[in-house]
């Protein structure tokens, strides 16, 4: 006959550890706003400084004219590499409660009978 609080201690355990990485993913997504809210600041100072708005600095960027070719190339470039690894953390961001929802339905509940 198998030892159910075993299986229970099992699966609290894997439900505390699944609200520990819960509460680390939302300490990274808080910590993430804040940088966020930096760059926000920066980037409005930068206008500010240089008189402009954000249309006029995005226009800019994307003539070419107005750059070396070395210039355009690296920043055609950064811009590549960026927008490759915003994709990739995109597609890497992971749903915590899904996560959980799928490990409890893979657990076993206490009316299943374990059989050879």
């Amino acid at each position: 006959m198998p030892n159910y609080k075993f299986i229970l201690e099992i699966v609290m355990f894997k439900t505390s550890d699944f609200d520990e990485n819960i509460n680390k993913t939302q300490k990274e997504i808080n910590e993430l706003e804040i940088r966020n809210g930096q760059i926000d600041r920066d980037y409005s100072d930068l206008l500010s400084k240089l008189q402009i708005t954000s249309e006029q600095l995005s226009r800019f960027i994307e003539k070419k004219e107005n750059f070396t070719e070395k210039n355009w190339e690296q920043l055609q470039e950064r811009k590549k590499e960026i927008e490759q690894k915003l994709a990739t953390d995109l597609t890497n961001i992971r749903d915590p409660l899904k996560s959980k929802k799928a490990l409890q339905d893979r657990n076993v509940g206490s009316h299943w009978l374990f059989i050879r």
